[in-house]
């Protein structure tokens, strides 16, 4: 890209060497050169603004507010995601990347209301500019951020909006600008990637979360980062990928490892890793060893606490004592119902296991409630 901006300074085609500066200054920002990268992007927003390139200069500043963010400038950023505003007024898919961001920037502040603010009229845009799955992901990540403020009902609609788009655009590529993308944020955001990865997996949409978590794990390398973040998405891929050849002694092995190398460094990575393995041994009929994990899990008192309970109900069934496995999945029932959720698919499938295990106590009416609930 220096080259390419040094050819089009020489061609005095100033606009082209703005966009070209855009790209180095993001390429140098991933490398950690964040002075010189800051020093390509004012000079980018100079051309651009020179030889009035509007969208040389909405590319250059939306690069130069995402090194606000890098820097710590978090107010700087969010007065140049205004002037990019400005510049997109008029254009439905300039105007949705600009709100994405703005959404972005109220993630990083904690400000749940501005974030949401930004990301309804980001879907809106995306979807009016046909960019199908750009609106689909936009949607979702709404729904997360709905859900966080506890509007379980509007959350919903969002995430099963976005999730139907996303089944709809299938591989959809975007027809926006590249330099644009890049500038914005060279790609969705892992965590969102793998929030949404780990709601289709949990709705049995396994294709489609494996490719989430595929993207995710692109994203970070692209992103220039390295180490334990890296690690957990490739090692979460893998059991997937197991699971999905229906290699189960291969995922209990791999999750094993797992575990034993990440035990105190990260307790959501232990959840993770204690209900995959108490789910993966039930499957393998050591109910000892699936009781055992869930357990361990339990213990955590975690998000995941409501499926750690339902695996320690399955396990207790399986060892036969089927009065525990009514309690401990009542318990997991009553605690999903407390919880709250814009996707219910614990609840419904606590509620499951609870109708079988009243199933086998002979209690019949009680079972068929729960199956009617869930």
């Amino acid at each position: 890209f220096g080259a390419a901006g040094e050819a089009f300074a020489g061609l005095r085609a100033h606009g082209k060497e703005a966009a070209a500066l855009t790209m180095r200054a993001s390429c140098l920002a991933v490398l950690g050169r964040f002075d010189e990268a800051t020093r390509e992007a004012d000079r980018a927003i100079e051309l651009a603004a020179a030889d009035g390139d509007l969208e040389a200069l909405l590319a250059a500043t939306l690069g130069r507010a995402r090194l606000d963010v890098e820097l710590g400038e978090l107010q700087k950023a969010g007065e140049r995601l205004g002037s990019a505003l400005r510049l997109a007024s008029g254009d439905p898919l300039r105007e949705a990347v600009v709100h994405e961001r703005l959404a972005w920037l109220a993630g990083r502040t904690g400000d749940l209301g501005a974030r949401v603010a930004e990301l309804e009229p980001a879907v809106a845009g995306f979807r009016e500019a046909g960019e199908a799955r750009l609106s689909a992901l936009a949607s979702i990540e709404l729904g997360f951020a709905l859900e966080e403020r506890g509007e379980f009902r509007r959350a919903r609609a969002a995430l099963e909006e976005g999730l139907q788009g996303l089944a709809r655009a299938g591989d959809e590529g975007s027809q926006a600008p590249f330099e644009l993308i890049v500038a914005a944020g060279g790609g969705r955001d892992p965590s969102v990637l793998s929030r949404l990865a780990a709601i289709q997996l949990t709705l049995g949409d396994l294709t489609r979360g494996r490719a989430s978590l595929a993207e995710a794990l692109t994203v970070l390398r692209a992103g220039g980062f390295r180490g334990e973040a890296v690690e957990r998405l490739a090692g979460w891929l893998r059991i997937e990928e197991a699971e999905a050849a229906g290699d189960l002694e291969r995922v209990r092995a791999l999750a094993e490892d797992s575990l034993a190398r990440r035990l105190i460094r990260d307790a959501a990575d232990r959840s993770y890793l204690l209900a995959k393995l108490s789910a993966c041994c039930h499957d393998l009929g050591d109910f000892a060893a699936a009781y055992e994990h869930a357990a361990g899990g339990y213990e955590l008192r975690d998000d995941r606490a409501v499926e750690h309970l339902r695996n320690l109900g399955l396990a207790a069934r399986g060892l036969g004592r089927s009065d525990e496995a009514v309690g401990h999945l009542s318990k997991a029932v009553e605690l999903a119902r407390e919880a709250g959720s814009a996707l219910p698919a614990q609840l419904v499938r606590a509620l499951d296991a609870l109708g079988q295990a009243l199933a086998d106590q002979v209690r019949w009416a009680e079972a068929g409630r729960a199956y009617e609930l869930g």
